[in-house]
């Protein structure tokens, strides 16, 4: 990345993460409206585990995302490949086609 995306995204996390919290608060107060629980989690050692279970699932997330990146690139470097290949082939047949012709 160069340093103007690195700059742009180190002023924007926050913007985008503050909205994002924003707009989870909103939906989360509406579900709890609409579906009211039975018994909240009020003891400390309840919040710890689920903090630990909200971790666990976000470096799960992580990872499917850094697998999803890693294929991603492997597919536009085979296309990129095709390309070059296709590229060479084209100019391959233009030369023949002109060597015949001259």
């Amino acid at each position: 990345m160069t340093p103007f995306w690195i700059g742009l995204l180190k002023r924007a996390m926050p913007v985008v993460i503050e909205a994002g919290s924003h707009i989870y608060k909103r939906r989360a107060a509406a579900n709890q409206a609409a579906h009211p629980q039975s018994a909240p989690a009020d003891s400390p050692s309840e919040k710890v585990e689920a903090l630990q279970r909200a971790i666990v699932r976000m470096a799960e997330e992580m990872e499917s995302l850094n697998l999803e990146q890693i294929q991603l690139a492997e597919a536009v470097m085979r296309l990129r490949r095709a390309a070059i290949a296709s590229l060479l082939l084209a100019t391959l047949t233009i030369v023949m086609v002109l060597l015949k012709y001259l």
